[in-house]
């Protein structure tokens, strides 16, 4: 009966200590894609290099069949940057291994932007804070496309905004497929496709092309 009892104990003590690791990936027609690689539309030859991308993830946690979040997360606000490839993963505490739904903040939340500027990932030093307009840029894309219409064929997008119908941040819900590692890839097919670089090559401010852009990445995110 002792025996029973410390194993049951060792058992759960094993659940509490549990991690999994949490990795962000970006990808291309299910083809990984890194920064300065060059990204070609097969159909249309269209041609892309991304030299900057990175966005916020905020409150990642597992959830189980009732919902219930199984998972624990010291950190509340990751900055993703594919740049520094230590940010892309971190270890998540996992109290069971009965995941049904992972949930994440894609951006920073509203409250949080009116509170001023904090540290860490969330420091103004990252450059992923408007000073002019005290918000974070939830998501930062900057690279080349054949179709842009800026004089070097560049883009930049900052994309941002917490107040009214300018709230650029989006709750993102993933079923898991897998019990091993959560690995969450965003697609940048339909993005990268659907967007007119002739017309739409610069975006530095809240604005109804920055809530689009939002909708796009916020739908290409998959595990």
């Amino acid at each position: 009966m002792r025996i029973g009892l410390v194993i049951v104990l060792w058992i759960s003590s094993f659940n509490l200590n549990a991690q999994v690791k949490v990795e962000f990936q970006l990808c291309y027609k299910e083809q990984l894609v890194h920064l300065n690689d060059t990204i070609i539309n097969p159909l249309t030859q269209d041609e892309w290099v991304l030299n900057t991308f990175k966005f916020y993830v905020s409150d990642f946690e597992i959830l189980n069949e009732k919902q219930e979040s199984i998972s624990s997360d010291l950190t509340r606000f990751h900055l993703v940057d594919f740049e520094n490839t230590q940010s892309t993963s971190w270890n998540l505490k996992d109290k069971q291994n009965n995941r049904e739904v992972i949930r994440f903040g894609f951006g920073i939340d509203s409250l949080t932007n009116v509170s001023g500027a904090f540290g860490g990932g969330l420091d103004p030093v990252n450059g992923m804070y408007w000073t002019w307009q005290s918000g974070y840029i939830n998501c930062k894309i900057e690279g080349y496309s054949s179709k842009s219409g800026a004089k070097d064929h560049s883009f930049e997008y900052h994309l941002g905004g917490y107040s009214g119908k300018q709230n650029a941040f989006r709750t993102i819900l993933l079923p898991v497929k897998t019990a091993d590692s959560l690995v969450v890839q965003l697609d940048l097919e339909h993005f990268l496709n659907s967007t007119n670089f002739q017309e739409v090559h610069h975006i530095m401010s809240p604005s109804q092309s920055s809530l689009n852009f939002v909708e796009l990445l916020s739908k290409s995110f998959k595990l």
